[in-house]
C-alpha cells in the first residue's frame, strides 16, 4: 500500500450519494474488525501507515476509508491485501497517547468501494 489513499465511490447505483462525500480519502486497514452503518467504534492506532492515514484525515476533512484485511497477521498490508468494499468514516474524536500511538473513535456513515491494488 504505497499510496495511503484510495478513491471512494458509492456501493451501488441505488444507494444515495452523500453530497459532501470526498473522492479521495486515507485508507485505514482493520484487523478482525468490520464497521457497520452508524456503528461507533474506538480504535487504538499504532502501525506507522495507519498513524499516517489518521494524521492525513485529521489534516483534511476527518474522513477515512476503513477496509478489513484479508490476512490479519500481515503488519503492513498492500492495497491488494484489503477488501475493496469498506466504509467511509469520520473521526469525531482523536486522542494522541504518545508519538506512536493514537486512540480514535470512528463512525461508519456509508459504504464505499476502494480502488483495487
Amino acid at each position: 500500500m504505497t499510496n495511503p489513499e484510495t478513491p471512494a465511490s458509492p456501493p451501488s447505483a441505488s444507494a444515495p450519494a452523500a453530497p459532501d462525500a470526498p473522492h479521495w480519502v486515507p485508507v485505514l486497514p482493520l484487523r478482525n474488525t468490520l464497521v457497520f452503518p452508524e456503528m461507533v467504534l474506538p480504535l487504538s492506532i499504532g502501525r506507522k501507515r495507519s498513524l499516517q492515514a489518521v494524521e492525513d484525515a485529521a489534516a483534511r476533512d476527518g474522513m477515512v476509508f476503513v477496509a478489513a484485511q484479508h490476512e490479519p497477521g500481515i503488519d503492513d498490508p498492500k492495497t491488494d491485501q484489503l477488501y475493496t468494499t469498506g466504509r467511509l468514516c469520520p473521526i469525531p474524536k482523536l486522542l494522541r497517547l504518545c508519538a506512536d500511538n493514537v486512540s480514535v473513535w470512528i463512525q461508519g456513515v456509508r459504504g464505499a468501494k476502494g480502488a483495487p491494488g
